[in-house]
């Protein structure tokens, strides 16, 4: 039924589960020490920047791959969650035959579904992938990224997780203001949180307007800490 990715559908199933999950007890000594001195948990990303030459898309350098992704620890920190980057490259689109420009959710799916057939084992996968703009039909939103999680109930998955992820539209990488918080909103729906009215990153803005939605509440990031080390660590 889930064989390939429907973003608007995991984001609903994301929802779901999240009120109803029974997280299992962890015990971990990053979980064992108040929130004002736990120790700081390392959350790996596996980074693609989707290329295509012949649009003018061109790839670039490793490093600054990393230091995109790494931008949404100025938000994560507050969690004591610092994201690293395990491997950071680019894919040409062209000789995958995937759209550099996707007009649909249809098209990001068919990108996260042709780079990652699998979650990769201790990591959540990061896509800078092409440029956006279209139009989400069911929300009337213009999309700007996408985070999901999807968990099964198979052991032999890796850590029951059927796939997990976070997409952003190239076309943001030249904010370095907002780019962060943008990545943020993102992995912390790869993180099991789903929107939020509170005012903080995770509300429908995608956390890019004004300092209280760079906030992350204590509840928000005991969850994350809790799925990270129970489904991706």
């Amino acid at each position: 039924m889930f064989d390939s990715l429907n973003p608007r559908a995991l984001f609903q199933l994301s929802l779901l589960l999240v009120s109803t999950l029974a997280w299992p007890t962890v015990v971990r000594s990053e979980d064992s020490s108040p929130s004002g001195s736990r120790a700081v948990l390392e959350v790996p990303l596996e980074v693609r920047q989707l290329v295509s030459p012949a649009a003018g898309v061109v790839a670039a350098p490793a490093l600054q791959m990393r230091q995109w992704a790494l931008s949404a620890n100025r938000v994560w920190s507050q969690c004591s969650i610092q994201f690293s980057v395990r491997d950071a490259r680019p894919v040409d689109a062209d000789a995958l035959g995937l759209p550099i420009r996707p007009q649909n959710q249809q098209d990001l799916s068919r990108i996260h579904d042709t780079l990652f057939p699998s979650p990769p084992v201790g990591a959540i996968p990061l896509h800078f992938a092409g440029i956006w703009g279209f139009q989400d039909p069911t929300t009337q939103f213009v999309l700007h990224g996408l985070g999901w999680f999807f968990l099964t109930g198979d052991s032999s998955v890796s850590r029951g997780v059927k796939t997990i992820g976070a997409m952003i539209g190239s076309e943001h990488l030249s904010d370095s203001d907002r780019l962060g918080y943008l990545i943020g909103h993102e992995l912390g729906h790869a993180l099991s949180l789903p929107h939020s009215d509170d005012g903080s990153i995770m509300g429908s803005n995608r956390g890019i307007a004004g300092d209280s939605a760079k906030r992350i509440s204590e509840a928000q990031c005991e969850q994350s800490r809790r799925f990270a080390l129970t489904y991706v660590m």
